[in-house]
């Protein structure tokens, strides 16, 4: 048996047991070791956000293969990897990562250098945002809402590039961190660039509604999903990217006090986690058992 934090549509996450895994064809099964629940998790818990029938949480993961579907390479069976942020869209539209046994596309996972451990490799993932998206906040007003930390990356630069940044405070803890100047949800002030680290949908629609005639709106994955960004003036729409291992390790090097200040860590499957977000639980499962799957 292993375990998983699971939600049924929306609501309060439940830890439940489960015997068996179902393995197809591309995909790998992995004995998580770390997962990260974000805002899509936190929005889910709180009946913000919708999935589909019984999901488990987890924006992302990381952990060991121990089997692999057909048309997968087996050399990837005994390597560490982690698993791309929204890759499938979990955890709207596939199961999350917040299990002690996860299945992943292959196509959605990286493999982690010996070098580095999984709580560093799930961080990477989720601040590699790319370098394209960071220059257009260079010398702008730009506006951050949110809780997510792939927020931190876009904050950092907007300081270091000379940029105005503004944020909600309370809805955008790590505004304490940088001294971002303060909005409140009734501006009307417009901005060059909005970017937005949230479900909410009232969040969602005020930080549109705030951005400058043929400004740009840097929309986090699952608002576009479910369809909550629509700008009423003409802003150019860019969902917001996770680059590869390599590029999250250049910008984590920049932003890891900031980042473990502002994620909580679990030292096991906490089903109160989810309103905790970013949390990180730190996973794992002794019972060889639960290796047990079959496959489609």
């Amino acid at each position: 048996m292993y375990k998983r934090l699971e939600t049924v549509y929306c609501g309060p996450p439940r830890v439940v047991e489960h015997g068996i895994v179902a393995l197809r064809r591309g995909e790998v099964l992995l004995r998580t070791e770390v997962a990260y629940l974000g805002e899509i998790d936190r929005g889910i818990a709180s009946c913000l956000a919708m999935c589909f029938e019984n999901r488990a949480l987890g924006t992302t993961g990381c952990g060991r293969v121990i089997d692999v579907g057909i048309g997968v390479d087996p050399s990837i069976e005994g390597r560490r990897v982690v698993v791309k942020p929204f890759c499938r869209g979990a955890p709207i539209a596939e199961d999350g990562y917040a299990q002690e046994l996860a299945v992943a596309d292959s196509r959605c996972v990286e493999v982690v250098p010996p070098a580095m451990n999984c709580v560093d490799a799930v961080l990477a993932e989720i601040v590699a945002a790319p370098r394209e998206l960071l220059e257009e906040l260079e010398s702008r007003e730009v506006l951050l809402v949110g809780r997510d930390a792939s927020l931190i990356p876009y904050a950092v630069t907007c300081v270091e590039r000379s940029s105005r940044c503004f944020s909600i405070p309370r809805e955008t803890p790590l505004a304490r961190d940088l001294g971002l100047e303060a909005v409140s949800t009734s501006t009307t002030r417009v901005f060059d660039v909005v970017v937005i680290g949230a479900v909410d949908p009232f969040l969602a629609e005020v930080a549109v509604r705030a951005c400058r005639e043929g400004g740009i709106v840097v929309a986090y994955p699952p608002l576009l999903e479910l369809g909550m960004v629509r700008p009423r003036t003409r802003c150019r729409l860019e969902a917001m990217k996770f680059g590869n291992l390599r590029r999250g390790s250049e910008v984590l090097s920049k932003v890891r006090n900031i980042v473990l200040k502002r994620v909580k860590t679990f030292e096991d499957i906490d089903p109160y986690a989810a309103f905790e977000a970013p949390a990180l639980l730190n996973l794992g499962s002794s019972d060889e058992k639960s290796s047990k799957r079959r496959r489609r």
